[in-house]
């Protein structure tokens, strides 16, 4: 049995994508593109709807705070799952262990993971959010001989490498998607 380990956000979830919409409504909102910039990297960090909203509130930026929220509310977070997620996953998950590692606002990161139903794909026990490092997660997962972490963030990646020796790290790009990525393991498996 193989064991994948899935990062989340632009891995799973087009989180590019997602946050041009956020830009666009609040562009949409007369936010001007610094307040839009400023407003998010502010919070990215530990980011969620709320909190942009409060920070947009906090400085006093006059706009339909109301509205935004609103607008924000409608987003359909499924539509953010690049193209092949749900059919790979769903393909995979029968015959191997399938973990979630994600890093993030652990309320947001509960909430994309449930509307975008992700979920279903994974263990409940094998889910894991994360606003510190991922390292610190893998250490606590036992038994991972015969494991690919496939991640989108190369840094991050470099440093699992060389933490984790029995894991295999594979980048995730535009190139490279999980599709793309378990078809190949799967060929250098046989």
């Amino acid at each position: 049995m193989t064991t994948y380990i899935f990062d989340f956000d632009d891995t799973l979830f087009d989180n590019a994508k997602f946050k041009k919409d956020i830009f666009k409504i609040l562009k949409n909102n007369k936010l001007t593109k610094e307040q839009i910039l400023t407003s998010y990297l502010s919070v990215r960090h530990d980011y969620n709807f709320e909190n942009h909203i409060e920070y947009i509130k906090n400085n006093h930026i006059k706009i339909n705070h109301k509205n935004i929220k609103k607008e924000f509310q409608n987003i359909n977070l499924i539509d953010y799952l690049f193209k092949h997620t749900q059919e790979t996953l769903n393909e995979i998950k029968k015959d191997n262990n399938l973990i979630l590692i994600t890093y993030g606002n652990i309320k947001f990161q509960k909430e994309k993971i449930k509307k975008t139903k992700i979920h279903q794909f994974f263990k409940k026990e094998l889910i894991f959010i994360t606003n510190t490092n991922k390292i610190d997660i893998l250490k606590q997962i036992p038994n991972l001989e015969k494991s690919y972490f496939l991640n989108d963030k190369e840094e991050e990646n470099i440093k699992i490498q060389k933490e984790f020796k029995k894991i295999k790290v594979i980048k995730i790009d535009k190139k490279n998607n999980i599709k793309k990525a378990i078809e190949k393991i799967k060929k250098e498996e046989k």
